[in-house]
C-alpha cells in the first residue's frame, strides 16, 4: 500500500518539485482530499538523495499551510455558516465537524489553531471554523503561521533526519557486509563448541 502510494507520488515531485508540496498542503487546508502529510514526508526523504533541497520542502509545506489556512479563514468569515453547511459536504466539511470545531475555538482559539495542524481533521477545519466563528484575525494569523511552520519542520525535518540515518546505516552495512555476516556464524560455532564441550564433560563425569 505504502509502496504504491510512493510510486504514484514521486513522478509529481520530480516534475514539479517543492511546488507539489505547496499545492497539496494548501488544498488540504481548504478541505481538499490531498495527501499533504505524505507528500511532505516523501519529498523530505527524497532530499536525502539530493533530489531536493530539504529547506525548500519545509518552506513549501509552511507557506502552503499558512496560505491555505488564510484562504479557509476568509471562506469561513465571509462565506458564513449557511454556505458551509450547504456546500461543505463537497469538501468533506460536515455541519457536525463545523460545530465541534467552533465549540473548541470559543474556549482556546489560538491554542487550537496552533495544535490543530498536527491532526488531519482539525487541520482541515481550523481555518474555516475560525473564520465562521469570527475569531480575531491577528490571533488566527499568528497561530496559523506558527503552527504551520512547526508542522512542516517536524514532519519534513524529521523525515530528512530519518532518511539520512537510514542511508548511513545502509552504507555501513555495505562496507562491512562480510564482517556482519561472519559474526553470527562465529557465534554459532562458539555456541556449538560450548554445547559439545558440556556434553563431553557430562559424559566423563557420569
Amino acid at each position: 500500500m505504502i509502496s504504491a502510494d510512493l510510486s504514484s507520488i514521486e513522478p509529481f515531485l520530480y516534475q514539479y518539485g517543492a511546488f507539489t508540496v505547496f499545492a497539496s498542503v494548501l488544498l488540504e487546508k481548504i478541505g481538499g482530499p490531498t495527501p499533504a502529510e505524505t507528500l511532505l514526508v516523501v519529498a523530505a526523504l527524497l532530499s536525502t538523495s539530493q533530489s531536493f533541497w530539504v529547506w525548500h520542502v519545509i518552506l513549501a509545506g509552511w507557506l502552503g499551510g499558512a496560505a491555505g489556512g488564510i484562504i479557509a479563514y476568509v471562506i469561513g468569515r465571509y462565506g458564513g455558516l449557511p454556505a458551509l453547511k450547504r456546500y461543505g459536504h463537497r469538501l468533506r466539511i460536515t455541519p457536525a465537524r463545523i460545530e465541534e470545531t467552533q465549540r473548541r475555538l470559543r474556549g482556546n482559539g489560538m491554542k487550537l489553531v496552533f495544535f490543530a495542524q498536527f491532526f488531519p481533521f482539525l487541520r482541515q477545519m481550523k481555518g474555516v471554523a475560525a473564520g465562521a466563528a469570527d475569531m480575531s484575525w491577528p490571533a488566527f494569523l499568528i497561530a496559523n503561521l506558527l503552527g504551520s511552520g512547526l508542522w512542516a519542520l517536524v514532519w519534513g525535518g524529521g523525515a530528512y533526519v530519518l532518511g539520512q540515518r537510514i542511508s548511513g546505516l545502509q552504507a555501513f552495512v555495505n562496507e562491512h557486509a562480510l564482517v556482519i555476516l561472519a559474526v553470527p556464524f562465529l557465534l554459532a560455532l562458539l555456541v556449538a563448541a560450548w554445547v559439545y564441550w558440556r556434553s563431553r564433560r557430562g559424559a566423563k563425569a557420569s
